[in-house]
């Protein structure tokens, strides 16, 4: 394939639960890509996507490492629910031979250490061959699956935009989810049942990934926070000494996960599952974000900080919604509280601001402040977000910088007729829940003709005198005889359906139905009656 030498070459990597997850035999069942695979997943008896679950068997590799056995699932694309106004710019730029796009999507079921490998290698497959050097663009924990590339390839990149990036300090709030399942927090109090929920905690407990967040000893540990993201009754922070999360008995001891939710005995086999989970989180995150406490430590770099001097960082999140340090925890009655944050930050509602941005080794770096109310999953769709990539990628070349500043400004009008339609959509919808349809006829016969008549201009349009006099006539009789005789018309079958095509076919501009009235209808007995009087 020929390289077009002059196009920006842009590699992006989506976060957690952000990649769309397909059977290799295809069909509609056993798929990732929400909403419309949760609620085919419910019509099949597998509600919160357990049908995802992966197996809880492993086996070891050359190494002597356990690695989870795998299922005929793989990830294909991005999904378009949490990324969707990202996706389309940089896929409209793509079309448009603006820039060359490549998105690494991976199974975010699967170990994290595993998943790193397969990202190295397609990105290897990316640039190792190509002249030019690279925009990385990283969402969430996409940076840090992402990060061993970066530290070991530098040259590959010329600059990565870290949206809402997690590389350093581990967090404690998937322990939540691990116990009740992934859903909106709204529905936290009502969510008993996993038809409610995205993911359910059965589902959860297999996915090996899901585990690598948790701290491990010798981390660097973020100022007022637990190294461990557990903070005792008394306010004073759990140490590893206290409580060791890498263990599965101290999942068993505080009731966490599998321990919380199954009702029979946990067997054998899936205890082992949860000890090879955290083993091989533990790996990862010792491998690659454990140097001595220190964030700045240059041994996190696999190169001298000069081959880094030509990357351009920009860490970009928000620092204006409390976010999860730690769950309490009662040592003596070995209970977890998980419902509900005991310490909390400035963040991002999942990330403290620190941990965004910082990058590893200190290496230097641009931090970007997110649109107001973005939160973690939201920002990545941030118009912010979009303008600052346009700014990266066409820095000289103002013909491609135009194009691209229209495709933003056309993205933006279609999101304004979005907003419209739904601000509209919800107005009917209230209506009609509150006074039902024939109160939203009514409405909807009022609003579009009452605008018109507002607009008519007698010395531009006289014609249109007929037509909306008509129609106000008719309106307005239907309105006195429905009030009158209400229960009669109440028990016309399609009654309110068949007014609602009149209304729309008497004032639609393409059959102006009201004039046709006038001129069957009323006109000839208008003018009958003036032959009487003459």
């Amino acid at each position: 394939t020929m390289v077009d030498p002059s196009k920006p070459l842009v590699i992006y990597i989506p976060g957690l639960y952000a990649s769309k997850l397909v059977p290799l035999e295809g069909g509609r069942k056993r798929k990732w890509n929400p909403p419309v695979s949760g609620i085919v997943s419910a019509l099949h008896g597998q509600a919160g996507h357990r049908d995802l679950g992966l197996p809880i068997s492993w086996d070891t590799n050359e190494d002597g490492d356990y690695i989870q056995d795998e299922d005929d699932i793989y990830a294909y694309d991005c999904v378009k629910v949490i990324q969707g106004k990202m996706l389309t710019f940089l896929e409209t730029l793509d079309q448009n031979s603006l820039i060359e796009l490549h998105k690494v999507v991976w199974d975010w079921r699967r170990t994290f250490e595993e998943t790193e490998k397969l990202v190295v290698e397609e990105i290897a497959s990316i640039c190792k061959n190509d002249d030019r050097k690279a925009t990385l663009i990283t969402h969430g924990c996409g940076a840090m699956i992402a990060w061993p590339t970066i530290s070991s390839n530098p040259e590959w990149f010329s600059t990565w935009v870290n949206a809402a990036g997690w590389t350093l300090y581990g967090s404690t709030k998937h322990l939540k989810e691990f116990n009740l399942g992934l859903t909106h927090e709204l529905m936290q109090v009502i969510a008993k049942k996993a038809i409610l929920k995205a993911l359910s905690e059965e589902a959860m407990f297999s996915f090996a990934g899901l585990y690598s967040f948790l701290p491990v000893q010798g981390e660097a540990v973020l100022e007022g926070q637990s190294e461990t993201g557990l903070v005792k009754p008394d306010g004073t922070f759990c140490s590893f000494d206290d409580i060791d999360l890498h263990n599965v008995f101290t999942w068993e001891q505080y009731s966490l996960g599998i321990f919380d939710w199954k009702k029979e005995e946990v067997t054998l086999e899936e205890k082992a599952h949860i000890q090879y989970c955290l083993d091989a989180a533990k790996r990862f995150r010792k491998k690659h974000f454990v140097r001595n406490g220190n964030p700045t430590d240059p041994s996190y770099l696999d190169k001298d900080a000069s081959a880094y001097g030509h990357l351009k960082i920009v860490c970009y999140g928000n620092d204006q919604v409390a976010t999860h340090n730690a769950f309490e925890v009662n040592m003596e009655e070995k209970v977890v509280s998980v419902a509900k944050s005991k310490v909390t930050s400035a963040g991002d509602k999942s990330l403290p601001s620190a941990s965004w941005q910082t990058i590893p080794g200190g290496l230097e770096r641009e931090i970007v402040v997110s649109e107001k109310r973005s939160t973690h999953m939201s920002m990545i769709n941030d118009k912010k977000l979009r303008y600052l990539l346009m700014d990266t990628l066409f820095v000289e070349d103002n013909g491609s910088r135009t194009r691209c500043q229209q495709i933003l400004k056309d993205m933006e009008d279609e999101t304004d007729q979005a907003k419209l339609v739904a601000a509209i959509f919800l107005i009917f919808s209230f209506i009609l829940g509150y006074g039902g349809l024939k109160l939203m006829i009514d409405v909807l016969g009022l609003l579009y003709p009452a605008f018109m008549t507002l607009q008519y201009d007698p010395v531009v349009a006289p014609q249109d005198a007929v037509q909306w006099m008509t129609y106000w006539l008719v309106y307005s009789t239907l309105q006195i005889v429905e009030g009158l005789f209400p229960i009669i018309f109440e028990h016309i079958p399609y009654y309110f359906s068949a007014k609602m095509g009149i209304m729309v076919w008497m004032c639609h501009p393409d059959t102006m139905g009201a004039k046709v009235i006038f001129n069957q209808l009323l006109r000839p007995m208008i003018n009958k009656e003036k032959n009487k009087i003459a």
